[in-house]
């Protein structure tokens, strides 16, 4: 057995309890990260109201709701991923 192959073997006897709350981690962070790349896409729909002077209401609804879930996401994401990350130190 090489030295890399028992350093995976240590790493993974270590964290193969705690696989639910890492899967959960990543999935966290892959919606915080969803909320992250839309919020351009909505501000171009803001913009493109502006331009056709049309309302800008459910856009900009849209841009504040899309920010606030994404950060909140990130946030449990950090937590669930700190308090693991505690416990396994």
């Amino acid at each position: 057995m090489t030295i890399e192959t028992r350093n995976w073997n240590i790493i993974w006897f270590y964290t193969r309890p705690h696989l639910p709350r890492i899967l959960l981690g990543l999935v966290l962070a892959l919606l915080g990260s969803m909320g992250s790349l839309a919020s351009p896409m909505i501000t171009k729909w803001v913009l493109d109201a502006l331009a056709a002077a049309e309302s800008i209401s459910r856009p900009t609804i849209a841009l504040v709701i899309i920010t606030i879930v994404g950060g909140a996401v990130s946030m449990w994401q950090w937590i669930v991923m700190g308090k693991l990350a505690e416990q396994l130190v």
